[in-house]
């Protein structure tokens, strides 16, 4: 004896479907529906986070891309500065680059009291990969080395 979920009618049958109402005897599982609902669900959830942390990190990219480029010199500019120039003059021609990182240092006079002085300038290459940079070193006010990495 089947019970029609339908239409409620009991019918004595080895049929597939109701002879009442013509609609089959199973109906659709509760728990398939809801998990094919939790399913659907969480593809949205991580769909959206997906969407949110690309934008994030297209926009944090973007940032670094700006910050490199307001430190970028070019090779030739690097290449036209000569050992013993002074910091001003390095300023004056790596200009409106600033550098993308400074390193002072101070050191105790080995023979005399004079304090000695030495700071490094980094500034990125231009058009080149991340951590292609170049390094203006000084003593003082004179440029001593310059390093391309």
């Amino acid at each position: 004896m089947k019970l029609c979920p339908h239409c409620s009618a009991q019918a004595q049958t080895v049929d597939k479907k109701c002879p009442h109402c013509g609609k089959k005897y199973k109906k659709g599982s509760l728990a398939l529906k809801i998990l094919l609902g939790l399913a659907v669900l969480m593809i949205v959830v991580i769909g959206g986070c997906t969407a949110l942390l690309g934008a994030g990190i297209n926009e944090a990219v973007e940032q670094l891309d700006e910050q490199q480029a307001a430190s970028a010199i070019s090779q030739e500019t690097f290449d036209a500065i000569q050992v013993g120039a002074t910091r001003a003059d390095v300023e004056a021609a790596v200009a409106p680059a600033v550098p993308q990182d400074t390193q002072e240092f101070t050191q105790d006079g080995v023979l005399d009291a004079a304090d000695i002085n030495q700071s490094c300038l980094y500034f990125n290459r231009e058009g080149g990969e991340f951590g292609d940079v170049f390094q203006f070193c000084f003593d003082g006010d004179v440029l001593t080395t310059k390093n391309s990495y």
